[in-house]
């Protein structure tokens, strides 16, 4: 009797273990899909915003700090409007070296207003200096018309391409956005800079890998190009190469902002199968501070389980169904992975406690009362493993290895006639040859 039991708990494991493998394939999609939303705190505007500030930097480099305020002071007081080229030039430089960009705009266009050298690229630098202090200032609509002047007078002004791309994403032209990609790659080689901002465009845009070639051309100066190319590359399912830049990205820096290189660096060994240390990755990305910190540690929980490390499995379980109940989110899935992780280790009441809070919270789990029912049973609570048995049937989940199961429960409760019943049932469906064999020995027992 206990020698057939064991072997049909070793068939029973298999099945779970089956289904582990279809679930963890699941989640590694949800978190890839998650990538481009988490992985990256990138804020476009931010990027274009940081270039359009430098574009403004070499009008205001005569002015030191100290004379700041000393120089407007005495400008707006001998000088209280600005009436030719040259003052509308020198109250833009000051504004902007006080960073009072709202002020700059209104000298920068006077110094569009007023210039007359004739010179149509000298026109073209004031005209994108304009835009880029209405991008400073959040004035999209109007940084793109200067932009197409600018572009007008200049039509090799590169800087013109690449910040009327960004401004077109920023409004939703993403057609529009891409032409002048086209443009600023045909003007200029491709600042690293800027191909890392081209890269957020096309991210932005749902492009990946085109993201990627943009990356990929920023790496020598920009080593965090590395982890923006990786977290392109496992969008496009490139598991292999993405790796391969989250190594060498390691081999120039430890940085880790907000877990995003643990993160990533998780989902590629999870994709090589090396469990163990995808699910130590994972926990580290919490430590590191990654957002979704239920999702890393249900990661790691699936790793751990897959690596037979159950210990950890059930510990990273925990934790991601208290993170999930913190963050308002679905915990049913978690708390059943993490009562087969107690299950495993032979900890029925800890699984049951948690077979029954996923019960609670979405009683059309499923195999949720299936996998109540061993834990019943292992304790040795036959009556209502019966009964759980017979509602997992009642619900067309696992009906084979139920009828079996049950048949065990009711032979420890003494009904053997409905034990015999179940069995012959067993024999009869022949859908499981273990189970077919098991039962057959079971029936000659009794």
């Amino acid at each position: 009797m206990e020698e057939s039991g064991s072997k049909i708990g070793k068939s029973i494991w298999l099945r779970i273990l089956a289904a582990l493998l279809l679930a963890v394939f699941c989640l590694s999609l949800y978190l890839n899909v998650q990538a481009r939303i988490i992985f990256s705190g990138s804020q476009f505007v931010g990027k274009v915003a940081e270039y359009a500030a430098g574009v403004t930097e070499d009008t205001t480099g005569y002015l030191t700090k100290g004379r700041l305020e000393r120089a407007w002071d005495v400008l707006t007081t001998l000088v209280r409007k600005p009436r030719t080229f040259d003052q509308y030039e020198t109250y833009a430089s000051i504004a902007i070296a006080r960073e009072d960009y709202q002020n700059a705009v209104q000298y920068m266009q006077g110094c569009v207003d007023t210039y007359d050298a004739g010179n149509e690229k000298e026109l073209a630098v004031l005209e994108l200096r304009l835009a880029s202090l209405y991008v400073l200032t959040g004035r999209y609509s109007e940084a793109l018309a200067q932009l197409d002047k600018a572009a007008q007078h200049d039509k090799e002004l590169s800087a013109a391409y690449f910040m009327r791309a960004e401004m077109k994403m920023i409004l939703g032209d993403m057609d529009g956005a891409s032409e002048d990609v086209k443009k600023y790659l045909e003007t200029d080689g491709g600042d690293p800079v800027i191909m890392v901002s081209l890269g957020q465009l096309y991210e932005s845009a749902g492009e990946p890998a085109r993201a990627a070639e943009c990356y990929a051309l920023a790496v020598n100066e920009e080593p965090h190009s590395y982890v923006d190319m990786a977290r392109c590359l496992i969008l496009t399912e490139d598991i292999a190469q993405a790796r391969q830049c989250l190594e060498r990205f390691r081999a120039v820096s430890s940085e880790n902002v907000n877990g995003e290189v643990s993160a990533m660096m998780g989902v590629c060994l999870m994709n090589d199968r090396e469990y163990a240390d995808a699910a130590g990755e994972f926990r580290r990305a919490v430590e590191n501070g990654y957002q979704a910190v239920h999702l890393m540690y249900e990661q790691a929980m699936m790793c751990s389980y897959l690596s037979e490390n159950y210990v950890d499995a059930a510990s990273d379980g925990r934790k991601a169904v208290e993170a999930k109940k913190a963050a308002g989110e679905p915990a049913a899935s978690a708390a059943v992975w993490t009562g087969l992780s107690f299950l495993m280790q032979g900890e029925y009441t800890e699984a049951r406690s948690f077979f029954e809070t996923a019960l609670k919270e979405d009683d059309s789990t499923q195999q949720v009362r299936y996998y109540l029912g061993l834990c019943d049973m292992s304790l040795g609570e036959y009556d209502s493993a019966e009964q759980l048995f017979t509602q997992s049937m009642d619900r067309d989940e696992s009906i084979t290895a139920c009828l079996y199961n049950r048949a065990v429960c009711r032979i420890a409760l003494g009904d053997t006639k409905a034990a015999r019943q179940d069995l012959d049932l067993v024999i009869k469906r022949g859908d499981d040859a273990d189970l077919t064999k098991q039962a057959r020995l079971l029936l000659k027992e009794i």
